[in-house]
Formats: structure tokens, sequence, C-alpha cells
């Protein structure tokens, strides 16, 4: 089973002839093959290379490509093949598609490449050829984000007539279209889609830490890995063409807009108290890292001297480590001190600036505090321009009169409404009780009557039954009982 070089899906063994081939000569003859070919490079220059999954140790950006005798060299060794010959072409095409521009014109273009510079940068890179390089364009970057099948389809083919019909191609012209070879100069190009990555990077950073104010060391902790270059362009590509900061070159200290903050950033300005807070925030941390380092090392000085006293019995190795131990210890304890003077400086300036904060909060509400209580009192005065408190003390007064009439009001309708007199209505009710009481002694002795005679009655029907008792039942023979009446057979 055989293996792609560099890793990389385009550079199949079938291909690594055309790929470190100069294929100018495609690009009339097999467009196709021609953006293949630079598409590959393009992509494994721009990605593989930011992360570094590239062997090349001739620089270590992660944002510029330097083209040269050096990348070519370094390309060749580590595919042990010869140096590719194509590799003006592909610096040509990065140029012209917009997706690099070179070290010189980053740093020294001003306003925003992003905004509209890009469409006309290198216009004479491809002014002789524009109908071929928009095909070029289109399926060079198609390839890197995703290709088409057809192209897919030929960048993975493996025939023998393909092959063979472009090594005749590549042999047999050697038209370069006026492309700039430059094998043997140095060119570096900024490769905008990293600088992206980085940016990316660095944001999400800044969002998930407590602070919007770095020191330009303190980016190196943000954003790992980069070199000074890389940092240098970031700082300049996160502020010109992104607009999302504020640089204080002076003083080496960088501001991230937050997603409150409105204004332009060419309206806004770095303070003082936050230059000193970040400026003594990196000294913070350079300090934790200079206590643990060097806490360490008298740890493992005392170690070394225990190992002295007790494998190898020497005095003098393990007196001087246990000194060595003592002076880093000594500093350590400096070192501590400083770090707790500096936090607590930061704190103060924290807590100061906190405090012009409330200040400012507390200026800004009075006057409108003011005109509320002036709006109050012209209210009360009925529209008096001039009206002061007395008149919010006067609608107060007005107001509980009103409370107290209606409170009157409330306890007269609350009373019961009658035509009669009190004591019209007292005799009435007087009568209808004296009636109610007579009928209930009418309705009590009738019912007592009623049962007096039910008594009498019951009395008299006892004594009727006491003198008249029943007659007896006539007895029966046992032998004239008929037969039917035993019906127990005899035995």
């Amino acid at each position: 089973m055989t293996t792609n070089l560099f890793g990389h899906p385009a550079f199949t063994p079938s291909r690594l002839d055309s790929l470190f081939a100069d294929f100018i000569n495609l690009r009339d003859a097999n467009p196709d093959g021609y953006a293949a070919n630079t598409a590959a490079w393009s992509s494994l220059l721009t990605t593989r290379l930011a992360s570094r999954d590239l062997p090349l140790h001739h620089h270590d950006h992660r944002t510029v490509i330097r083209f040269g005798p050096a990348l070519t060299h370094a390309l060749a060794v580590a595919a042990a093949r010869p140096d590719p010959a194509g590799l003006y072409i592909v610096r040509h095409e990065l140029l012209a598609s917009g997706q690099a521009v070179t070290l010189a014109e980053f740093e020294n273009h001003v306003g925003s490449i992003k905004k509209g510079k890009l469409a006309n940068l290198h216009s004479s890179y491809s002014s002789s050829s524009s109908s071929f390089y928009s095909t070029a364009k289109s399926s060079a970057l198609s390839f890197i984000y995703g290709a088409p099948a057809s192209l897919a389809s030929w960048v993975f083919r493996d025939t023998f007539i393909t092959h063979t019909v472009n090594r005749f191609i590549l042999a047999t012209t050697s038209n370069h279209h006026g492309y700039d070879r430059g094998k043997d100069t140095e060119q570096d190009l900024v490769i905008l889609a990293n600088l992206d990555t980085l940016a990316a990077s660095l944001l999400v950073a800044v969002r998930e830490s407590d602070h919007a104010v770095f020191t330009f060391d303190a980016l190196h902790g943000l954003v790992p890995d980069v070199t000074a270059l890389d940092l240098r362009l970031l700082i300049t590509y996160v502020s010109r063409d992104l607009a999302v900061a504020i640089v204080d070159h002076a003083e080496q200290v960088i501001k991230f807009l937050t997603v409150h903050q409105t204004s332009k950033p060419e309206n806004l300005a770095i303070t003082q108290d936050e230059i000193a807070a970040a400026k003594i925030r990196q000294a913070i941390i350079k300090l934790s890292t200079n206590i643990a380092n060097q806490s360490a090392a008298a740890v493992t000085a005392r170690d070394t001297a225990r190992l002295h006293v007790v494998a190898l019995a020497d005095r003098t190795l393990a007196k001087a480590d246990l000194a060595t131990a003592r002076q880093l210890e000594s500093h350590v304890a400096i070192m501590l001190r400083s770090r707790l003077q500096l936090e607590t400086l930061a704190a103060s300036i924290e807590a100061a600036r906190t405090n012009v904060h409330v200040v400012e909060l507390l200026h800004d509400a009075v006057p409108a505090l003011q005109g509320l209580n002036k709006q109050a009192a012209k209210i009360a005065a009925d529209g008096d321009e001039n009206a002061g408190v007395d008149s919010v003390h006067e609608l107060l007064d007005r107001v509980n009169e009103a409370v107290a009439d209606t409170d009157q009001v409330s306890h007269a309708l609350a009373e019961p409404v009658s035509s009669t007199t009190e004591s019209e209505l007292d005799l009435a009710v007087e009568q209808e009780f004296e009636e109610l009481l007579l009928l209930q002694q009418q309705q009590q002795q009738k019912s007592a009557t009623d049962e007096s005679a039910d008594v009498d009655k019951v009395a008299r029907l006892l004594s009727q039954a006491s003198l008249n008792p029943p007659l007896q039942s006539p007895k029966h023979d046992a032998d004239s009982t008929p037969a039917q009446n035993n019906p127990l057979p005899a035995s």
C-alpha cells in the first residue's frame, strides 16, 4: 500500500512527477491539470505549513510563507525528490487569487486590506490572461474547499495515457507566459486565511478572559506557538483590518472592543489606568512563572544535596547545593513580596476605577433627579413652570381633604335607608312578636288535649278486654283423628 507524500490526498505517488515539474505548460494544454496542481500546492503550503504538519525547518511562521531557494530545497529534502520546479506558479496564483499578499504590501498598506483592496491588489498578475485565470482560480478554490466530482476524479485518476501526455507536454514546451520565475530570489507572502484562523482563536481567548487590555507580551499566552512576526501581523490584522481592537504602539498595549461598545475604534482610546493595569498583570504573570521555576530549582538542589550526603558522603558538594537552595529560596521570598505588592496595587487601581465609575453615575444622575423633581412640581402646580416643592405639599393637602370628604360620603352611604321612624318600627316588631307567642301557646294546648284523649281511649279498650275472655278451642279424640292427620305409618 503506497502512502501519499506529506500525508496530503493530492500528493499521490502517481502524480508526483507532474507536481514537482514545471507545469506552466499545462495552463494552455491541460487547464484542469494546471488548476489541480496549483490547488494542491496552495493547500499544502497554506494549511499544512500553518498547522506545522509539514516537516520544514527553514522558518516557524504560521502566517508567512517565504518563497525562495530555502523552501524549494526543504520540500525536495522532505520528499526525497528533485527540487519542485513549479513553485513560482503557486506564488503567482496565490497573489493573483487574493489568498496572499506580500509582506511589504501588508505592512505598508493604509486602511483595511479586506475592504476592497484584494479585488484590485494584483491586477497586473492576471491582466494578460484574465479569461484563463478566472477558470484556474475557481478550479483551485473549489479543490481546496470542496472539489467538484470532475476535478476530483481527474486529481486521483491514474492512467498511463494521462501521465504520458502530461510528461510529453512538460518536456516539449517552455513558455512561461511572462510569470516571474524568481528561483533565486526570496519573497515573503502573508496568507490571509491563516491570519483569519489565528485571529478567531485570539478573539475566543479574549472573550474567555476577564480583561480587554493586554500587553503585546501577554498575547503570547493567549495565542501560543506563534513567532514575533506572526504576532506583529496578527496585531495589525485585528486592529486595522477587522477593526475589533485599538493599539498603543508606544506603550506596547492593545485594547479589544467589547460587544457593548458602540463607538468606532478611532473614537476610543486606551487610558493610563488601563495601560498600568495591563502592565501590572503581565508583571505578575512573569513573577509567578519565575517563582514556580526557582521554587522547583530549590527543591532540586536540596534533593541533590541529600544524595551527596547519603550516597557519596561529599560534604563540599552537599553544602554547595544547600547554599544554592537557600539562595533560590531567598529570591523566591523576595519575588513573593513583590508579587503581593503588585497584586495590592492592581486591586487598588481596580477599586479606584470602580469609584470613578460610581461617581460618574452619581454625577449623571443629579440632573435627571432635578428634572424629575421639577416635572413633579410643575404637574402639582397645574403647569406652573416656576413651581417648587411647596406646590407638592399643597397638592398633598388637597388630596388629604378630598380623602376626608370621601370618607364622610362613604359613612353616609353606609347608613340604612327607611321610611318609618324608629319608634314605629319597634312597636310593629313588638306586636308581631306577641302574635307569634300566642300562636305558639295555642299549638301547645292543642297538643296536650289530643294526647289526653288518646290515653283515655287506650284505657277503655283495656278494661273491655279484661271483662270478656276469649273462647277455648274444642278438644278432639285421639281415636277419632282422621288417618290423614297422622302421617306416620303404623308399625
